[in-house]
């Protein structure tokens, strides 16, 4: 095999000149041929500079209303001083000379597009290996950072597109879906009467689920019930922690399961029973038909290190569940500089992630001190340092004591709010929280709905 340069030398960087100008043509023939041509291609797609001024040139006088021909395209890149720039009004001229309208546009569009494509990848590639041979990078960076540049450019290959009514039914598995709702239902929590009150019944594949609470309110524990509940049930579950590391994850669920306080075992208190009992917890844990558990506590963990991560696991093993404690902790790839727009972006993220893997995404967020500060439940407006995460959310789930308890007692109430759910109610499930084993229990009372 001939090496990069000598290839790169020889062809050039991907190209299809022929397939350029048959687009430009095909817009000089009428104003429908610039709509659908303008929605799949800008200007940059065009490899030759001539053929680039042509198109923003068409794309500018389209805007302002103005006809799209020939000679109204070389009155405006001569007005623009770039008539010559671009091969003089001949060239122009040559563009669409003798042709027809062509009846496959989209198919020389779809080349134009590629090749466009196949360039920047190319730039993409090239400017990696000058960071890795500069050595002045840390390998995770180089990777995170170019794994985020060339999903953009495969999601950019998906282009939107409208469906009809009998697609979408189709889609999702034909009419007895709507009609008859049980048979399509989620991933269950370990607590009934909030099931009774989700939408399917549970975690619906693709919505982004959010957990907010002040610090020991509990957070971890109900994602860690969540998680060991479905992993439990055959639903893999991979669960990203960036604030405890992976012990101390199987610690909280195998403590619940077993109902025995970790505390005492880890400081070597615990009697021969509760050992005996929560080594039986861990062995059923450990085993991997039994519990469908995947963990991952890498720190400086990114949106894209999660999603590159989730690529490689569902590669193997069907995921049903993602949990990530805790959105604050996710680190950004961009160039956001505002600790707003930074969580914002990490937000949109975990509901692309969502979307694009077809599962629920549990996701533990912090509150601010508002709430704390007025002596009153949390809304939603509460999750710190972005709106973003509360429009992304399909549901909202934030634990909240009730009043007139001693902080200190074993067992709290706590009112487990769902304050948003779309398409479905908001209301309040009474939960016991018994401290010792970071485990929620549902006493027996009936959700409130609003």
């Amino acid at each position: 095999m001939k090496p990069v340069e000598d290839l790169l030398f020889e062809k050039g960087l991907p190209s299809d000149v022929a397939a350029e100008k048959l687009v430009l043509a095909s817009c000089l023939n009428g104003r429908q041929a610039l709509e659908n041509v303008t929605v799949a291609l800008r200007p940059q797609d065009f490899s030759l500079e001539a053929n680039r001024r042509i198109f923003e040139t068409m794309v500018h006088l389209d805007s302002a209303g103005s006809v799209v021909d020939r000679v109204t395209v070389v009155s405006e890149l001569n007005r623009q001083g770039h008539l010559e720039s671009v091969g003089g009004a001949a060239y122009v001229a040559s563009l669409d000379e003798g042709m027809p309208a062509l009846c496959n546009l989209d198919a020389y569009v779809s080349l134009v597009r590629d090749k466009s494509t196949q360039r920047r990848f190319c730039h993409t590639t090239q400017a990696a290996l000058e960071e890795c041979l500069s050595g002045g990078t840390p390998t995770n960076e180089i990777l995170t950072k170019y794994e985020t540049v060339v999903g953009a450019l495969s999601a950019e290959r998906t282009s939107a597109s409208f469906k009809t009514p009998f697609e979408v039914i189709t889609r999702a598995g034909g009419i007895d879906t709507f009609l008859h709702p049980d048979q399509r239902r989620g991933v269950p929590t370990p607590w009934p009467v909030l099931n009774s009150m989700l939408v399917g019944g549970g975690l619906m594949p693709g919505q982004m689920v959010v957990i907010g609470a002040r610090p020991s309110m509990g957070k971890t524990a109900l994602a860690c019930q969540i998680a060991d509940g479905a992993a439990s049930s055959e639903t893999g579950v991979a669960f990203f922690t960036l604030e405890m590391p992976d012990q101390a994850i199987l610690m909280r669920m195998a403590s619940a399961r077993a109902q025995v306080d970790g505390l005492k075992v880890t400081r070597g208190y615990a009697n021969p029973l509760e050992r005996k009992t929560l080594a039986e917890a861990f062995t059923d844990l450990a085993d991997e038909e039994k519990t469908r558990l995947w963990i991952d506590d890498s720190t400086g963990c990114t949106v894209p290190a999660m999603r590159a991560a989730l690529r490689k696991l569902t590669a193997k093993h069907a995921i049903g569940l993602v949990v990530i404690d805790y959105l604050q902790l996710v680190e950004t790839t961009g160039g956001a500089e505002r600790r707003y727009e930074q969580v914002s972006e990490i937000s949109r993220g975990v509901k692309r992630i969502a979307r694009e893997f077809n599962v629920p995404v549990v996701v533990l967020a912090q509150l601010n001190r508002e709430s704390e500060k007025e002596s009153r439940k949390p809304r939603p407006s509460d999750l710190r340092d972005s709106g973003s995460i509360e429009q992304d959310a399909d549901v909202i789930l934030m634990p909240h004591r009730q009043d007139g308890q001693d902080e200190h007692s074993d067992v709290l109430m706590v009112d487990l709010i769902v304050t948003k759910q779309r398409n479905g109610p908001l209301g309040r499930v009474p939960l016991k929280f018994l401290k010792r084993y970071a485990k929620f229990i549902e006493p027996e009372t009936k959700s409130q709905v609003a």
